[in-house]
């Protein structure tokens, strides 16, 4: 991948991100959000993954510890407390959500709830893609100036 190509990828990573954090927070307040955006923002970091991974896989060095090591330590491990405070935040988040469906029958709590349990876990990811949009640029611009 070419580092425009990263840069647009680390773009699409970081708005979605915010998306799905402006629909967490709807989810708080009751604001109803159409299902459709939220299986939208869940397909979209799905979807993106893969060419991020495929470019992980490449990139990696060999005797490497695995993608996530190999990441970190490109970006120095400076989004590791950021990505740990996320992730602690969509779990809580997700069981809140989830013990508020409790009142409603299988498959019938309101769409606010429902938006509330998939924003939960896909802010992690989503933040997640950034911080591998970001590394993989450090990475394939340290290798054009070598």
């Amino acid at each position: 991948m070419t580092p425009s190509t990263l840069r647009f990828f680390s773009g699409l990573a970081l708005f979605c991100f915010l998306s799905v954090v402006i629909i967490n927070i709807c989810s708080h307040f009751g604001i109803v959000i159409f299902k459709s955006i939220t299986f939208f923002f869940q397909a979209f970091v799905i979807l993106m993954a893969i060419p991020l991974v495929n470019m992980c896989n490449k990139t990696m060095p060999n005797g490497s510890n695995g993608n996530l090591v190999h990441i970190f330590s490109a970006t120095n491990g400076k989004y590791l407390f950021v990505l740990a405070l996320i992730t602690i935040y969509g779990f809580i988040n997700f069981f809140y959500f989830i013990h508020k469906t409790k009142p409603f029958p299988r498959g019938e709590a309101p769409t606010d709830i429902v938006s509330g349990i998939f924003s939960s876990l896909q802010m992690v990811f989503a933040f997640l893609e950034y911080i591998i949009a970001s590394a993989l640029l450090k990475i394939t611009y340290k290798q054009k100036v070598t």
